[in-house]
């Protein structure tokens, strides 16, 4: 019988990270405001879109 290894290395997901910030705040953010959230250039711009769509499917959500 083999077993998997440990794997300590969690995947993120940053788009969904990127839509629970803006949610959290109430308004969508700006390239900066991510930036000063600790997300890289890279990370906004090609997560940005996901991130949106995100976004705007939480706040379509019926509670």
């Amino acid at each position: 019988m083999q077993t998997a290894a440990y794997n300590p290395v969690r995947a993120r997901n940053i788009a969904r990270e990127m839509a629970e910030a803006a949610r959290e705040r109430g308004e969508s953010l700006t390239k900066g405001e991510f930036l000063r959230l600790g997300f890289t250039e890279e990370q906004i711009t090609r997560h940005a879109h996901d991130a949106s769509v995100l976004y705007a499917q939480s706040l379509n959500r019926a509670a």
